[in-house]
């Protein structure tokens, strides 16, 4: 009978690890359990695997899918904080492509020509087809997108999408602006 500790690591593990070797790290540094929950293996990458800032790439690239995490916690928040820079700057050049083949780039509302956010959510909804007040709302000198306003855009994605664009790029880019989704527990209230 085998217990936990002697099965062998599953295929999915095995190829991980490979991949993750194949980065330039040493195995033994290397370990992993299925979580569950994410459906993914949670990858810890301790000190003797010699993992450096230079690693990073490769490993977000190998681990897609999954979490790596090193136990030196400022290599992690550095990793951390270099992916989701990765991940913001492909974002924002899909959100640039998506308004650029819809023609929209150009001429994007700035938030600092509008006296207040409300104007300024008025101002995207105009911009990228829609009625004033369907989709966006300003709620706290927040964006807020909630289900019940995205229903009535449902089925022209096209639009949605550059809307979302348009509303992502005015967050990042700018930097004053905030967006919130709004979840179908608030539809209960």
């Amino acid at each position: 009978m085998m217990v936990a500790g002697d099965m062998p690591p599953s295929a999915e593990e095995q190829v991980l690890r490979e991949r993750l070797v194949g980065c330039g790290l040493k195995a033994a540094g290397i370990s992993m359990v299925y979580d569950e929950d994410t459906q993914g293996y949670i990858i810890t990458i301790g000190d003797a695997a010699g993992v450096t800032n230079a690693h990073f790439e490769c490993i977000e690239k190998v681990t897609l899918g999954n979490w790596p995490v090193f136990e030196d916690k400022q290599l992690d928040r550095t990793f951390k904080e270099a992916s989701y820079a990765r991940a913001t700057n492909l974002w924002l050049a899909e959100a640039r492509k998506i308004l650029r083949e819809r023609g929209l780039l150009e001429s994007l509302p700035r938030r600092s020509h509008y006296a207040s956010v409300d104007e300024f959510v008025a101002a995207l909804e105009r911009h990228c087809g829609f009625e004033v007040g369907s989709i966006l709302k300003e709620r706290e000198g927040k964006i807020e997108i909630s289900p019940e306003n995205i229903s009535e855009g449902h089925g022209d994605y096209s639009r949605l999408s550059a809307l979302i664009a348009a509303v992502s790029l005015a967050s990042v880019e700018i930097g004053d602006v905030k967006i919130g989704f709004i979840g179908n527990e608030r539809l209960a209230d």
